[in-house]
């Protein structure tokens, strides 16, 4: 993993705020006792490598599923990061955060904190990437709208709560911000689509395991719904990454 610092537009590019900022934001903490650049990325990734684990534990205890199966996933995401697995890395961080974050705001009950949570999740989420905003967003959408339906209008002002957020962000950010984006429009990460076992796992449940499951939800009008619809829009935003074969953008497509 390596750290980008260049000029854009007269502005710093984000291609991936944690990265950036993150490690230069510690340098400048650690400054006291004369430390490295490098040393302040190294603490910056320990950081996100234990937050990260902290956060798979948050999304597994609020899921409603049993308890040895929490323990079981727990378990294997642990495993990932040992020595000769992926190590210390990121990728929970990453790839949880914007989830922790749909899950705190599924839990609240009135239009004015969920909104509140919302707002907060997608400045938030975009300051992680673009891709886990945009993510955000869609999840943070479709579950508002399943509330105005269930809880009146009301919830409206949760529909449009990430779209303002995500203006305001963009304000303050820049248009060198949207680089990264302009860069995936013109195929970056594009790859050939395989029947690997892996996709098709991901097609069954995608197509058919997780639909069947959220109806029930529906049906029975739970109050995990719109938990469970924001978790099952919010790796669409990934599909075509896992359709290309990148096994481990599909065990985290899986995971949400």
């Amino acid at each position: 993993m390596s750290v980008t610092v260049e000029s854009y537009t007269g502005r710093l590019s984000f291609h991936m705020a944690h990265h950036l900022l993150g490690p230069v934001v510690v340098h400048r903490l650690l400054s006291p006792w004369d430390a490295s650049l490098e040393t302040a990325y190294w603490v910056t990734l320990v950081g996100e490598h234990m937050i990260g684990l902290l956060l798979v534990a948050y999304v597994l205890n609020r899921l409603p599923i049993l308890r040895r199966w929490k323990i079981v996933f727990f378990l294997v995401c642990a495993l990932n990061t040992i020595p000769f697995t992926y190590g210390l890395n990121y990728t929970f961080f990453r790839a949880l955060g914007a989830v922790a974050l749909l899950v705190a705001a599924s839990r609240m009950r009135a239009p004015g904190w969920a909104f509140g949570w919302l707002f907060a999740g997608q400045v938030i989420s975009l300051g992680i990437s673009p891709e886990m905003g945009f993510r955000f967003a869609a999840a943070g959408i479709a579950s508002a709208v399943y509330m105005v339906f269930i809880a009146g209008r009301a919830w409206l002002a949760c529909v449009v709560s990430p779209l303002v957020a995500a203006v305001v962000f963009f304000m303050m950010a820049g248009p060198g911000y949207l680089r990264m984006l302009k860069m995936f429009a013109h195929g970056i990460y594009n790859f050939v689509v395989e029947p690997l076992p892996h996709v098709l796992l991901f097609l069954l449940a995608f197509v058919w395991l997780v639909p069947l499951a959220l109806a029930r939800s529906m049906l029975d009008a739970d109050t995990n719904t719109p938990l469970l619809m924001a978790l099952y829009v919010f790796p669409l935003r990934s599909y075509p990454s896992p359709s290309g074969g990148r096994m481990l953008d599909t065990f985290f497509s899986m995971g949400s």
